[in-house]
């Protein structure tokens, strides 16, 4: 146990190392294309229903919490196919063409 242990540091070590170049370019993409944190920090369902704090780089406007919600309580359709699925076809909170990542610096997503 005590060699797997070691072996798992050095690797993700190696890995955090070589992978720098490539996470310092799309943490300045990030910061350039919106406002707001490069990072987003989420809790997720572990093992055994165990909970952990999750780190990303920001794939979503930086209000996309506020912006589901504000989705959800204004349209009844859109509440019921995220609790079935947890997605959204039409995700207001996306940084995709139609959000607010089109072009634009704007923090808000686009509207519902």
């Amino acid at each position: 146990m005590r060699y797997k242990r070691l072996f798992d540091v050095v690797v993700a070590s190696l890995a955090l190392v070589a992978l720098l170049p490539l996470m310092t370019l799309v943490a300045f993409l990030v910061l350039t294309t919106s406002r707001g944190p490069v990072l987003y920090r989420s809790e997720r369902w572990g093992h055994r229903g165990s909970t952990f704090g999750a780190i990303k780089f920001r794939s979503m406007c930086a209000d996309a919490d506020a912006a589901l919600a504000a989705a959800m309580a204004s349209d009844p359709e859109t509440a019921a196919e995220y609790q079935e699925s947890f997605k959204l076809q039409r995700d207001p909170a996306s940084r995709g063409s139609a959000g607010c990542f089109a072009g634009t610096a704007s923090t808000r997503c686009r509207s519902w």
